[in-house]
């Protein structure tokens, strides 16, 4: 049987031989190619169309635009708790807050004010007294240590209303009281607070509002922006923003919100809620 060059080249490497030259070129039979078989004879092919992936419908952020609220601004304090007061841990769940607001109404719709304690959900005030121990959603009870509540002024949309400036007075006020014993830390100069979405939210008009509300001597309407990422079925979105927006093309299902001041982690909030389908 003929040996191709890389065959006598190989055997030559393999008993040690060095110093060769170049094998003599050994020349091959030639090889004729396969005659082709004659070919069938042609056959009609049916093509079945393929309907294209239909893709999920895109998520939309919108700015959410601001209305008028007309002058003067809605001014909400907190008379109590007062800052850095210490309620019994036996009184806390009964411990009733008390509001002052002027230039505002108060009600379960529309226009009013929510309490937002710690991070649990905001709710509706429905008079200038609310008992401390209702902010807490059950079975969650109040706990001992530091606590913050924050009251603010919303608009007909539930979204909260900004200051227009730096001031004493606005439409929103914090304090940080405690339960039980007494802490020794530093107060924080601001933070962040979701005020939408809460809860079980049927999407008015297949959009969503998310808001969230910047407060404390640090922060002002000129900070951020902020950025939010929303995961739930389909996905995960972000974007970033300086105001409230509408959320569109969501499908039902439960969904995370996170939000954080852009360059600032401390500042942040998160929230898990449920979007129904609208009826």
């Amino acid at each position: 049987m003929p040996l191709s060059r890389l065959t006598v080249w190989t055997w030559l490497v393999a008993a040690g031989c060095t110093g060769i030259t170049t094998p003599p070129r050994v020349d091959l039979p030639a090889v004729r190619a396969p005659t082709p078989a004659p070919a069938e004879p042609s056959r009609a092919v049916t093509t079945v169309p393929v309907a294209p992936p239909v893709a999920p419908p895109g998520v939309r952020w919108e700015p959410r635009v601001s209305s008028s609220l007309g002058v003067p601004l809605p001014t909400v304090e907190i008379k109590f708790p007062i800052a850095e007061q210490r309620i019994s841990s036996a009184r806390a769940a009964g411990y009733q807050v008390r509001l002052k607001v002027e230039h505002w109404s108060l009600g379960t719709g529309g226009r009013g004010v929510v309490l937002a304690l710690d991070d649990c959900e905001p709710r509706r005030a429905t008079g200038l007294e609310e008992r401390l121990g209702g902010l807490v959603p059950a079975p969650l009870t109040l706990g001992a240590g530091e606590h913050r509540l924050l009251a603010v002024a919303v608009d007909d949309d539930g979204v909260g209303v900004k200051p227009n400036r730096a001031g004493a007075r606005g439409p929103f006020g914090v304090v940080r009281f405690y339960v039980g014993e007494r802490g020794s830390g530093e107060a924080e100069e601001g933070g962040l607070v979701l005020l939408a979405p809460t809860g079980k939210v049927a999407a008015a008009e297949e959009r969503l509002l998310v808001d969230y509300y910047l407060f404390g001597s640090a922060l002002g309407p000129e900070l951020g922006p902020v950025r939010l990422s929303l995961a739930g079925p389909g996905g995960e979105w972000q974007t970033e923003t300086r105001t409230p927006v509408w959320v569109s093309g969501l499908g039902p299902g439960r969904y995370h919100l996170y939000a954080e001041l852009a360059g600032d982690r401390s500042a942040h909030a998160e929230r898990t809620f449920e979007l129904e389908a609208p009826p």
